[in-house]
C-alpha cells in the first residue's frame, strides 16, 4: 500500500493483482481520526460564531444613552 500526501490531501493507493495501483479507501481507524478532527474544528468554528453573536447582542442591548 502506497500513501502519498500533498499538503493536506492524502491519497492511498493499493497494488492490485493485475499490477495496477488503484485508489483505496482509508482504513476505518484513519477515517475515524479524520472525522474526529473535522468535528472538532467545526465545533470550534461554531462556538466562535456563537460567542461573537452573544457579544454583538450584549453591545446592542447595552448602548449608552445620549
Amino acid at each position: 500500500m502506497l500513501v502519498l500526501q500533498y499538503h493536506d490531501i492524502v491519497k492511498t493507493y493499493q497494488l492490485e493483482d493485475d499490477g495496477i495501483e488503484r485508489l483505496a479507501p482509508l482504513p476505518s481507524s484513519d477515517q475515524s481520526l479524520y472525522i474526529d478532527y473535522f468535528q472538532n474544528v467545526a465545533y470550534a468554528v461554531y462556538s466562535n460564531l456563537i460567542e461573537k453573536q452573544k457579544d454583538e447582542l450584549v453591545k446592542q442591548t447595552i448602548k449608552p444613552e445620549k
